[in-house]
Formats: C-alpha cells, structure tokens, sequence
C-alpha cells in the first residue's frame, strides 16, 4: 500500500517529468516516417465522425487518431503537432509507473529508480515521439494495472469498473492491448486459488468473483465503440493475416519469426550485437533477482512480465501475424522494474559478503540511468525515416526538367505529403519511360530489402541505370532513405 509523499520525492518526480519532457519535445518537428505520414493522410485529417467509423487498415489507431486530429485542428498540421498526443501521454506514463511501484509497496526509491528509466528510456523516447498510439497503449495498460492490483488489495466493485475503464481506452488506442489484459486474466485465474486458500493483502480481492464484472463491462464498451467498424476490421486483419498485397510479399516470413523478433530487440541495443549477446546472461540474471524481489512485494506485478510476453507471443503465431517488437512494448515498463529491483537485490547479495551494499546499489542505479541516457541521445541522430530530408537534397541538386521520382513503400508518403507532383513509377515500363525522356532521372525509395524482394526486376534496371547519390540514416530499424540519379541520358 502507498504512503503519503514527502515534498522532496513530489520534487524529485516533477523533476523526473520535466527530464521526460524535454527530451520527448527535443527535435520533434524532424521528418515523419511512412506510418506516420499514412496516419496522418488516411485518417487524422478526416472528419471526426469518418475516423470513428474508418479502418481501412490496422494504421487507425482510432483514440489517437482522434487525438491527433484534435491537436493539429488547435495547432495547424505539422508534425510536432501530429505527435504532441504521443509526446503527452508518454510523459504522463512516468507519474503513472511511479505510483504503481509505490502501490505494490517497494521503496520510494525504487519508485524514483524506475520513473527515471522510463524518463530516458530509448524507446519510450521513440514511440513518444511518434505520430501512433504507442505511448498512449502504455499510459492506459498501467492504469488498467493499477485499477488491477488496486483490486486484488480489497473486495470492492470500484477498482474493476476503473479497470474496464483503462482497458477499454487502451484496446480503443490500440487493439494489441487485448494480448496484455488477457495476461492480466490469466494472472487472475493463477492467483484465484491462491487467494482463496490462503488470502493476504495483495491477493484478497483475487479470491472473490468480483474481478469477473469486468469482462462484460469492458466487453459492452470495446463493442460499442468498434461497432461502426467491425466490418472493414474483418477483411484488415484477414489481410495481415493471409496477405496478397505487395507489401507482405518477400519480408512476411521473416517478421513473422520469433528468432527475427529476438534479433530486431537485441540490434536496438546500445552496444554491438557480439557485446550485448555477451552481457544478456548477466541482464537476464538481475532480471530473475528483480523478479524475485517484486515476487514478495506483489505476486501480480511480478507475473506481468513474464505472462505477457509469453501470451502475446503465442497470441501472434497463432493468428499468423506479424512479430512486431513494438507489441511488447507494454511490458517495457515491467522490465525496468524488475532491472531496478534486481540491481538492488543484486547489490545486496554482494553487501552481504563483501560490505558497501549501498554504494553498490546507488552506483549500479547511476550507471544505469547514466547508460539509458547516452542511449537516448541516439534518438536525435537523425529522424526516424529521413524522407523530408530526401527530397530536400532532389530539389537542390535537379535541374529544371530533370524527372524526380518515387517508387516502393517510399511512393505514398511522397506522392500524399512530401511531394505530390512528383512521378511515381510503378513497374520497368515506367522507369523505361521516364529514362526515354532524355532528361535526368532522381529516384527516392525507402526500405531497401523489401524493394529489392517486391520489385527485383524493377530494382536490377535500376542497379543498371542508376548511382546512388545518398543513403539517409533514420532511426527506424531499415528506414534508410535511398536517392539515386540515373548515369546517363538517353539522345
């Protein structure tokens, strides 16, 4: 159970929110990334009422898309005003981790700890700053956490109504959310028996079928408001799920493997991929302390982690869908509490035998914070897809009649928002053409390997025809923007 704050942690928080801030605000007018840019033209510019009714694709991301909507009507459409929804409730997440660390009844430190993490944490950084639900998934899925163990603690009906509540926004923002609130069921239907046969203060409420209203209520109001939409959303899914368009051709089977998942999250690390696999023996070690110590605290908490990656996991090969690293991002937050705890069950275990266990828990804290915030800075390197930046370089190089041109993924973006008066070329027969101009040609694409899997007869003409004049770097994993000018003129 929490206790009253002292004015010094409530300062020490709004410090840890305003760090969140600042560097959730820093550089977010850079260039949008192709899902944003498809948000944005398909759905946030559409009238409220089409956006509660639209889902062409899994891209509306519906209570964010009315978000977004909102904000760029207040502040004219840019792309800091796209993201803003993203970039606010990612800085509320901070408050919201910190009083689920205090409510489970761990150190106040540990609290600040872990708000601290999530403050400068890469990728929560990344999806605050990006024009999608993200953030807002976390923000709701702790909230729904919280209204959960507040249930567990006491038989009452409020907490599952809150519950039903956070759970329903966060399946509205996105519907990914259902793989962590069934992990939260099933954590209920391990501690039911538990709790009845041996109640304590954390597990009391689980024993009791209370927790049970929550599943029509949540239910009542998810159905109610996808109403509108439940046929479009029946041929989006059954399109991921067995896919015919070009997008999905060459690169389905690898995003839907577990082991290319496991890769995408360790290549995210700071540090080269032969260190980080070296040192994940010793991360997973602290975790599994962590775990044990929240175990103690929290027994719902501390199987959060675990089922929810396990549950999602199995959710998603069994719906043939794709393995996206970004469906675990709920459980970001659990792991750097587990991080934090196990770093001081770890300095403890230490202490024990060799002295200093403070010390070693406020360095090993220090060096973690400090590493997550040299992290960070990779975020403002570049933009996440460097588009803007693409067809900046094109219009200062070309010449008057030269062709400028897009093709692949990179056609959308650019022929709905950065440059709609530019050529798209969609097959050799084009390319042909453009190049029989007599003038020079500029290409921009985007996403390298899965051009070259899509379109190989296209991408050989221009391997043949074209020098690559730049290779712009973006956060993205893969979102390297490629310009290319033909070699020669045609007579």
């Amino acid at each position: 159970m929490t206790t009253r704050l002292a004015n010094r942690d409530l300062w020490l928080l709004g410090l840890t929110c305003a760090l969140a801030l600042v560097l959730r605000l820093w550089q977010l007018n850079a260039s949008l990334w192709y899902d944003e840019v498809l948000t944005l033209t398909d759905f946030v510019r559409l009238p409220l009422k089409s956006i509660v009714t639209t889902y062409s694709s899994l891209n509306n991301h519906v209570f964010f898309s009315l978000q977004a909507h909102v904000s760029t009507a207040i502040f004219g459409e840019s792309a800091w005003a796209l993201r803003l929804p993203a970039v606010i409730l990612g800085v509320a997440t901070v408050p919201v981790l910190f009083a689920l660390v205090r409510q489970i009844g761990a150190p106040v430190v540990w609290a600040h700890v872990t708000a601290v993490l999530l403050a400068a944490n890469y990728h929560h950084i990344w999806f605050s700053q990006n024009a999608r639900g993200y953030s807002g998934l976390i923000f709701w899925c702790l909230l729904a956490t919280i209204a959960f163990v507040a249930g567990g603690q006491r038989r009452a009906v409020a907490p599952w109504v809150w519950f039903s509540l956070a759970s329903a926004a966060a399946l509205y923002t996105h519907l990914s959310a259902a793989f962590y609130i069934a992990s939260l069921g099933v954590i209920y239907l391990l501690l039911w028996p538990v709790a009845r046969r041996a109640p304590s203060t954390q597990t009391i409420g689980y024993g009791s079928a209370l927790p049970l209203i929550c599943v029509p209520l949540t239910i009542a109001i998810i159905a109610a408001l996808y109403a509108p939409m439940v046929p479009q959303m029946i041929t989006a899914f059954s399109a991921v799920a067995a896919p015919t368009t070009e997008i999905a051709t060459e690169a389905v089977p690898v995003w839907r493997n577990p082991l290319w998942t496991l890769t995408e999250v360790l290549r995210s690390a700071p540090l080269p991929l032969p260190v980080t696999l070296l040192i994940t023996p010793v991360l997973l070690a602290i975790l599994a302390m962590g775990f044990a110590a929240i175990w103690r605290l929290n027994r719902a908490v501390a199987l959060a982690l675990p089922v929810s990656i396990a549950l999602t996991m199995l959710a998603l090969v069994a719906g043939g869908m794709r393995l996206w690293p970004r469906y675990f991002l709920i459980d970001l937050p659990f792991m750097l509490l587990l991080a934090t705890a196990g770093t001081a069950a770890l300095a403890g275990f230490i202490g024990k035998r060799f002295g200093g266990a403070n010390a070693l828990k406020a360095t090993g804290w220090a060096l973690g914070i400090a590493a997550s915030l040299l992290w960070a800075s990779r975020n403002y390197v570049s933009p996440k897809q460097d588009f803007l930046g693409a067809v900046a370089m094109v219009n200062a190089q070309a010449q008057p009649g030269d062709i400028r041109a897009s093709f692949g993924l990179a056609a959308r973006p650019l022929s709905t928002y950065f440059a709609p008066d530019w050529t798209v070329i969609s097959s050799v027969t084009d390319l042909d053409l453009a190049l029989a101009s007599g003038h020079p040609v500029w290409v921009v694409y985007a996403f390298k390997d899965h051009s070259r899997g899509t379109y190989p007869d296209l991408m050989a003409r221009m391997d043949e025809s074209f020098v690559e004049v730049a290779s712009l770097p973006g956060t993205l994993g893969g979102g390297y923007v490629q310009v290319l000018r033909s070699n020669f003129v045609n007579d």
